[in-house]
């Protein structure tokens, strides 16, 4: 009996290809994610740093027009930090409807997996069912030709 062979291998196999490249996209995200939201805590220590430094300039004798710069530098940081809020929230939606990909594409992978190891079962069925048969076969011409010998 010839070997098992899955017609719809390479759609499976497609459909594996499919899922590992949404895993790798998806760990692109939570990389990005993760970069802007230590990019927004450096920011935010920026800030307090920029407050101190007013504090400390406040202390001594400085220009006006240092202390001008501070609220203007300190409000382009919090501009800036609003800007990779938006971005992270923006790629937490990403994150999310990559998600509910990941989900279909595994759904259709478990589907084709399962409809192959239900061939595959069949495929043994058969192949036992055919060697079982020519067990008896062979059984029955054995023991025709030992009756036949007596």
């Amino acid at each position: 009996m010839e070997a098992f062979r899955f017609k719809l291998e390479g759609l499976l196999k497609l459909r594996r290809f499919k899922e590992r490249k949404i895993k790798i996209e998806l760990g692109n995200i939570v990389k990005e994610i993760q970069n802007t939201k230590d990019q927004i805590v450096d920011l935010l220590k920026q800030v307090d740093h920029i407050y101190d430094s007013e504090e400390s300039a406040l202390q001594s004798s400085t220009k006006a027009r240092m202390l001008q710069a501070f609220p203007l530098f300190i409000q382009a940081k919090k501009d800036e930090i609003e800007m990779k809020r938006t971005l992270q929230f923006s790629l937490e939606k990403k994150y999310e409807a990559k998600v509910q990909e990941m989900k279909i594409t595994m759904g259709e992978v478990k589907v084709i997996e399962s409809l192959k190891e239900k061939k595959i079962l069949e495929y043994k069925k058969v192949k036992e069912k055919k060697q079982n048969e020519e067990l008896e076969d062979l059984y029955l011409m054995r023991k025709k030709s030992l009756e036949g010998a007596l």
